[in-house]
C-alpha cells in the first residue's frame, strides 16, 4: 500500500492534476495574510492553508465538505495534532512494559480517543465516497488520492484492504504533508529573520526572475537556486521529523561492527546528522551558500541530507512536498517583506515533529501591488 500511495502521490500526471489546487489555495493564503494584523501568527496561516492542499488532494475538499475552519475540520486537525503528540511523548509504560497496563500518564486513553475521532471522520467520509462511486462510471478517472487507494481496495481480493488501512494511510498522508510544507516554512521564515542579509538575497534573486507584475510559478523555482538553497538549509537544520519513521530489523544483523538482534527498532537520528561537524563545515550556522555548488539533494540518494528519507521508507508525498514548499516560500518572500516582533527564539519544541517552542510572529508589508493577490481572491 505505501508505494501505491508513493506512485499514486508523486507521480507526473497526478502532480499535473494537483497544481491548480496548489495554486489557489496559495493565492488565498496570500490574501488572508495581506489582511491579517499587525501581528501575524505565521504557523495559524500556513497549517489552514497546507491543510487546504491536503484535505482537496486526498479526499477532494468540494465534494466531503471539510475545511479548515468548519467544525469537522477542526476536529480532524485536532485529532492529528495530538496523534503527533501522543507519538512524541515519554511513555513509561514503553520503557517498563508491567506498568503499561496501569496507563499512569494518561496516554492510551488519550489514544484509543483520538483513533476514534478520527475512525468517526474517516469513517463518515469513506461511507460517503463509496455511495458516490457506486453511482459513477468505473472508467472515469480518479478524481483524488481517496479514489485511487478506493479503487486499488476493490481489486485487491488475496490481501483484502480495510477501512482502518485506509485510515492510517490518510493519517500519515495528512500528517506528513501538512507537517512537512507548514513547520519547514516557519522554519525558513524564522532563520532568514534571523539573518536579514540573507533574506535580503533571496528577495533580490526573486525580484530579478520573477519581476513586480506577477507571483512566482512552478516553472521559476528552476531559476531560483538561492532560494532552493534556503530550503534545503532550513531541513538540514531543523528536519520535520527528526528520527525519521522508525525502522525495523526483521532478521538479525550487524552494522559497523554492531551487532543488531531481530525486532530491533532503529532510528535514524538524521537531526544529529545535520549538524555533525565531520560532515559540514560550521554545521550550527545558517548558511545557504554551502548548497549552490553542492548536488546534495533530499531525495534519500545523499545519506548527510535525509529530511524525507530513503529507499522504501521514503516518505510518500516526497515530490508533492517539496513543490509546495517551494511554492509557498517563494511567494510569501516574493509578495511580502518580513519584520520581526521582537527576538527570534530559535528554540525547538521537544516532540517527534520539530517546531519552534513559540509560534513565529510577525509583521508584513507588500512589496507588490495588492490586484496581484485580490485577483486570485476566492
Amino acid at each position: 500500500m505505501r508505494q501505491v500511495a508513493f506512485s499514486r502521490l508523486s507521480g507526473n500526471k497526478r502532480l499535473e492534476s494537483f497544481r491548480p489546487i496548489i495554486c489557489s489555495e496559495i493565492h488565498q493564503l496570500l490574501s488572508n495574510i495581506s489582511h491579517a494584523s499587525n501581528k501575524l501568527s505565521v504557523r495559524e496561516k500556513l497549517y489552514e492553508s497546507t491543510f487546504s492542499i491536503i484535505s482537496a488532494m486526498v479526499i477532494g475538499k468540494s465534494t466531503e465538505n471539510i475545511s479548515f475552519r468548519s467544525p469537522k475540520g477542526q476536529s480532524l486537525v485536532a485529532a492529528l495534532l495530538e496523534a503527533v503528540d501522543l507519538v512524541g511523548a515519554f511513555n513509561i509504560g514503553d520503557y517498563f512494559p508491567f506498568l503499561a497496563t496501569l496507563d499512569l500518564q494518561g496516554y492510551a486513553q488519550r489514544s484509543k480517543a483520538v483513533s476514534q475521532i478520527l475512525k468517526v471522520i474517516f469513517g463518515e467520509i469513506f461511507n460517503k465516497r463509496r455511495n458516490d462511486r457506486e453511482n459513477r462510471d468505473d472508467k472515469m478517472e480518479d478524481e483524488d488520492f481517496l479514489d485511487a487507494l478506493m479503487r486499488v481496495s476493490s481489486n485487491q481480493k488475496e490481501v483484502p484492504i480495510t477501512d482502518s488501512h485506509l485510515k492510517g494511510i490518510l493519517t500519515d498522508i495528512f500528517i506528513g504533508g501538512i507537517d512537512t510544507s507548514a513547520v519547514t516554512v516557519e522554519w525558513a521564515v524564522a532563520e532568514l529573520l534571523k539573518h536579514p542579509n540573507t533574506l535580503k538575497k533571496v528577495q533580490e534573486e526573486l525580484s530579478l526572475v520573477v519581476g513586480s507584475t506577477r507571483l512566482v510559478f512552478e516553472s521559476d523555482v528552476q531559476n531560483l537556486p538561492y532560494l532552493r538553497a534556503v530550503v534545503k538549509e532550513a531541513m538540514r537544520l531543523h528536519p520535520v521529523a527528526p528520527l525519521l519513521v522508525p525502522h525495523a530489523a526483521r532478521e538479525q544483523c550487524q552494522v559497523y561492527g554492531y551487532d543488531i538482534p531481530s525486532g530491533t527498532l532503529v532510528y535514524i537520528n538524521i537531526w544529529a546528522i545535520g549538524r555533525d561537524p565531520t560532515v559540514w563545515e560550521n554545521p550550527l550556522e545558517f548558511n545557504p551558500e554551502r548548497f549552490l555548488q553542492s548536488n546534495v539533494n533530499f531525495r534519500g540518494q545523499h545519506f548527510e541530507l535525509l529530511p524525507f528519507g530513503s529507499g522504501r521508507q521514503v516518505f510518500p508525498g516526497l515530490a508533492l512536498g517539496i513543490s509546495n514548499v517551494y511554492l509557498m516560500l517563494a511567494n510569501l518572500l516574493h509578495v511580502f517583506d518580513w519584520v520581526a516582533l521582537g527576538e527570534i527564539d530559535l528554540k525547538e519544541k521537544s516532540s517527534i515533529i520539530c517546531t519552534l517552542a513559540d509560534p513565529l510572529v510577525a509583521k508584513v508589508k507588500l512589496r507588490v501591488p495588492r490586484y496581484l493577490i485580490e485577483a486570485k481572491k476566492k
